[in-house]
């Protein structure tokens, strides 16, 4: 039986979930190295996809040929898939850990091309020489070939991530997308766990490394040129490891240890969700979210029961929402209360690098120094509002001098005139007064006087009175006169008389 014979896994952190997940319902397939068919079963009766399969080994290939429409059992580089096959066009050509053991990959590679439909895709998986495991054991001066793995012994070619471009090209086909699959440094098969004997500062260099724990690549090609404008290295690892460690009264150490698989959500970033059960003599913990440089420590809530525990970070930088833990080894301090309730443990954060941490610290430096800039300038403003500060209140205490004396002035003058007005006002009132009385004398002149007139008029009236009467004897006597010349005698001459005593008498009553 081959010993390649396993249970097809479709979670997204396999290179066959990967591949299954880029599939669409009813295409046409050509799968390479298929096995013992389980894919090959997957897009069949899941997908409806019809597929056709080339397989070394016959008893895997009798297995597969069951679910596909048709195929070869032989050699890939045989090439007799590209004359039995050399009718269709295929939507999906599949190279699933198969290219690593062929002796002229790109030939091969390139032959497939040729069969691809317009829009058509390679899907290929190949394993990353460069992971961390396979350059330690090089640091150890060990080559170890494995029956299975990254250093499989049926293994003839290999390449890292700077190889791919050059390989795509080789083949007369351009890169769509590059994904991954990552193991953890020492645990493949190459240590399975054990001990690595190495420097620190070594190991610290290696976890730098962005391709360093990347088991598989999982590359996309296709026949026409790609949009360069996007990336299309999508080499985000989908989880790394966290650990909690348990100080029950000896300290922290690593026989007390729980790691924890923290998983890449969506936006970029590493979550762990754990619960604590066994809380039983713990005085502390210790939450270290990853072995890596520049952890940007979005949130972490750590509850017992419904209590908040105190959180202590350690060399870090502290942004307020959120923590940037500096360092290789970040560490979170947890102080218990002391309860033996459940802790939970919920954390999100992203991982920034070494190259963040010194921008990030290059960048405070510049800041401290504008800081410092800013502050010696506040500073010298500080002293120049200080001096005007004291120039203006000299100044005011000038104008408040100035202004007493101009107020006890106004004061002073203020009084000199009301009293100048007092005395005026005064003289006014004594000189109203007078006219008054002067005007009281000039009326009671102009009543009398008009009583005077009253009896001037009345004594012009008598007098009109007698000069009219006098008239009118004069008249009389004129008559009289008249009828003596016409009439003479004695009685006329009495007659005469009398009227003249008479006219006398009259006269003198008149005049009295």
């Amino acid at each position: 039986m081959s010993k390649y014979n396993f249970e097809m896994d479709l979670s997204e952190t396999t290179s066959t979930g990967i591949i299954v997940k880029k599939l669409k319902r009813g295409m046409t397939v050509l799968e390479f190295g298929c096995s013992f068919g389980r894919m090959t079963r997957y897009m069949k009766e899941a997908l409806d996809c019809t597929v056709y399969i080339v397989e070394y080994d016959s008893e895997a290939y009798e297995s597969a040929i069951k679910y596909a429409k048709d195929g070869i059992c032989g050699d890939i580089q045989k090439y007799e898939w590209t004359t039995k096959f050399q009718d269709i066009k295929f939507d999906a050509i599949i190279f699933a850990d198969v290219l690593e053991h062929l002796s002229e990959p790109v030939k091969v590679l390139k032959a497939a091309g040729n069969m691809l439909a317009e829009d058509g895709k390679v899907l290929i998986s190949i394993p990353n020489i460069t992971h961390n495991d396979i350059i330690l054991k090089s640091y150890m001066d060990r080559v170890d070939y494995t029956s299975v793995g990254l250093m499989d012994d049926t293994h003839v070619h290999f390449w890292g991530l700077e190889n791919l471009e050059d390989f795509a090209k080789n083949s007369d086909l351009y890169i769509e997308t590059v994904e991954a699959t990552y193991e953890k440094t020492g645990l493949t098969e190459q240590f399975r766990g054990a001990e690595i004997n190495a420097p620190q500062l070594f190991l610290n260099i290696l976890n730098e490394r962005k391709t360093g724990e990347i088991y598989q690549f999982i590359i996309t090609m296709q026949k026409t040129p790609v949009d360069t404008t996007e990336d299309n290295y999508h080499l985000k690892k989908p989880y790394v490891y966290s650990h909690i460690y348990l100080d029950r009264g000896q300290g922290f150490n690593e026989r007390d240890i729980i790691p924890i698989k923290a998983l890449l959500s969506n936006n970029g970033a590493y979550y762990v969700n754990y619960r604590l059960e066994n809380t039983k003599d713990l005085r502390c913990l210790r939450f270290d979210p990853v072995e890596f440089q520049g952890c940007l420590l979005k949130y972490l809530n750590v509850r017992q029961g419904t209590k908040v525990l105190t959180l202590q970070y350690l060399n870090c930088i502290d942004f307020g929402k959120e923590v940037l833990l500096k360092g290789n080894d970040p560490q979170v301090i947890i102080s218990i209360e002391g309860n033996e309730e459940p802790i939970t443990i919920d954390a999100e954060f992203i991982l920034r690098g070494e190259e963040y941490v010194d921008s990030l610290e290059e960048r405070a430096s510049e800041l401290r120094k504008l800081v410092d800039d800013y502050s010696s300038c506040l500073n010298d403003k500080e002293n120049i509002i200080n001096d005007l500060k004291n120039q203006i209140d000299t100044n005011l205490a000038e104008h408040k001098n100035e202004k007493d004396v101009l107020r006890y002035k106004f004061e002073q003058e203020k009084i000199a005139y009301c009293a100048t007005a007092e005395k005026e006002a005064q003289n006014l009132r004594k000189q109203l007064d007078e006219k008054i009385i002067l005007l009281g004398s000039y009326q009671a002149l102009a009543d009398s006087k008009d009583t005077y007139i009253v009896n001037l008029d009345k004594v012009i009236a008598e007098k009109d009175a007698i000069i009219n009467e006098k008239n009118r004897l004069i008249n009389v006597f004129e008559q009289a006169v008249e009828h003596y010349r016409r009439f003479p005698g004695v009685r006329l001459l009495r007659f005469g008389k009398r009227v003249l005593r008479g006219l006398k008498r009259r006269i003198k009553a008149l005049v009295q």
